[in-house]
């Protein structure tokens, strides 16, 4: 890798710290570094080349984000629609996805070195009909069907192609992918999938009955959801926690596979499960 579009999130304290160190890393290396030209005026870095965000998703080798987890699942919807790769710094609190720790910089030498793995990881299309309408959005975590910030319980049914698959009476219900699987997934009492495994996890909130559990579905599974009958409260479709959709009795949410899948990249090749021990067992998380 020798050009990378560098993206910080600058509501993170300790961003501006360790942007320039990262920089200067990557270029002492040879490398080329771009910023987002809405950042000219905020960031002042020797060397560095600020361009539109267009042009730094075409040209660039990598895509780099400092910031959070969520600054990172933000960005990889970018990285899927310009077959980028994509890694992260923390400079958040847990940084699962985000796996270079702010304190571990001289990693960055091994893009440069060409010394690291690639990692494919599947999204999701969350293709909400409204009207006659269609709206289509990507999810790298989740979608979450629920009663928007008032917790009411909602009649929800459930198909899975041509087949009724359930009727939920819930707060909600969460798709997830398998990278997914570790965040509000994890919350509402899924279990955690290796990344490497191609499934749709659907996990019920708060689910009133004593038999509601997760179920994985193949890939090749299109999901749709649809109001029950018995619904009165109003319903929301999240996506990532960043896009929501309020939906009405006769509106549809089909979630099934995208076409194109996450390209992260991966400097320590211990394992998924070392890094679920670390962030989460150790740590007390």
């Amino acid at each position: 890798m020798h050009s990378f579009f560098v993206i910080p999130n600058l509501d993170k304290p300790r961003t501006l710290k360790y942007t320039p160190e990262a920089c200067q890393i990557l270029a002492d290396c040879g490398a080329e570094v771009w910023m987002p030209a809405y950042l000219r005026e905020k960031v002042h870095l020797p060397g560095v080349r600020f361009v539109e965000s267009a042009v730094g998703y075409d040209w660039c080798d990598c895509i780099l984000c400092v910031g959070g987890d969520g600054t990172l699942v933000h960005q990889a919807k970018h990285a899927i629609h310009h077959d980028k790769p994509i890694i992260g710094i923390n400079t958040g609190r847990l940084g699962f996805l985000a796996c270079i720790d702010c304190h571990r910089l001289d990693l960055l030498k091994q893009l440069v070195a060409d010394d690291y793995a690639i990692q494919e990881r599947m999204a999701l299309d969350a293709v909400i009909t409204q009207g006659g309408s269609e709206r289509c959005y990507t999810a790298i975590n989740d979608v979450v069907v629920t009663g928007g910030t008032v917790s009411r319980l909602l009649d929800l049914d459930i198909w899975c192609g041509e087949e009724q698959v359930i009727n939920y009476r819930a707060d909600g219900v969460i798709v997830s992918t398998p990278t997914g699987s570790t965040a509000y997934a994890l919350s509402a009492g899924g279990p955690v999938i290796d990344p490497a495994i191609d499934t749709l996890e659907m996990t019920p909130i708060c689910p009133h009955s004593l038999f509601s559990r997760p179920i994985l579905f193949s890939p090749e599974s299109t999901l749709a959801i649809r109001q029950g009958a018995r619904n009165q409260n109003d319903v929301y479709v999240t996506i990532d926690g960043e896009h929501s959709v309020k939906i009405g009795g006769g509106d549809q949410i089909l979630i099934r596979q995208a076409d194109k899948k996450v390209k992260f990249v991966l400097l320590d090749r211990s394992g998924f499960f070392k890094v679920i021990k670390a962030k989460f067992i150790e740590r007390g998380d």
